[in-house]
């Protein structure tokens, strides 16, 4: 039994290396110059005047190998939120909320969707559509076990000129 790219194409997003400044006049982005283009690019991500970790201290460089990283960590952003996606719901989700494109350069045509993490995460969390974003247990601390019908009570301190005392939080809940 051989895996043909078909089999794995859904798992797979092609990522491409963008400046990292915005052209103010087109609204949009570069692709660097060092970065591939084509068909197979799905997603751009910053790539260019990265600043990182250097010996001995910092450095400012470049490379598709920063720029694939970004994807991963917003894929696993969009998991972490909800962890039943499909790697074909993240990459839908990374694909279709991008907000602004990356044009090819130098010699090149196209244009690429470029990462917007913060509309992925918020079309995730409006597809939820009110399920459950944030589990809280209350857990027996001897047992282990979940403390059936403990409820939690959030209060909103804002309401509030200075800290709060009891009698003003007991208040406040009624």
């Amino acid at each position: 039994n051989s895996v043909t790219y078909q089999d794995i194409d859904e798992h797979i997003l092609i990522v491409g290396a963008a400046e990292n400044t915005r052209d103010m006049v087109l609204g949009s982005y570069r692709m660097a110059s060092f970065s591939d283009y084509g068909e197979t690019v799905e997603l751009c991500a910053p790539g260019q005047d990265i600043f990182t970790t250097s010996d001995p201290l910092y450095q400012i460089t470049e490379g598709t190998s920063f720029s694939a990283p970004m994807v991963t960590g917003a894929a696993t952003a969009l998991w972490a939120i909800n962890p039943d996606l499909q790697a074909k719901d993240v990459h839908r989700l990374l694909l279709d909320n991008c907000t602004v494109s990356c044009y090819a350069g130098d010699g090149q045509s196209g244009s690429y969707p470029m990462l917007n993490i913060g509309a992925a995460v918020e079309a995730l969390i409006k597809e939820m559509n009110g399920e459950q974003v944030c589990a809280v247990y209350i857990m027996d601390s001897e047992t282990g076990e979940p403390i059936e019908g403990a409820t939690v009570t959030l209060l909103d301190f804002s309401m509030f000129s200075s800290k709060p005392d009891l009698d003003e939080i007991s208040n406040a809940q009624d």
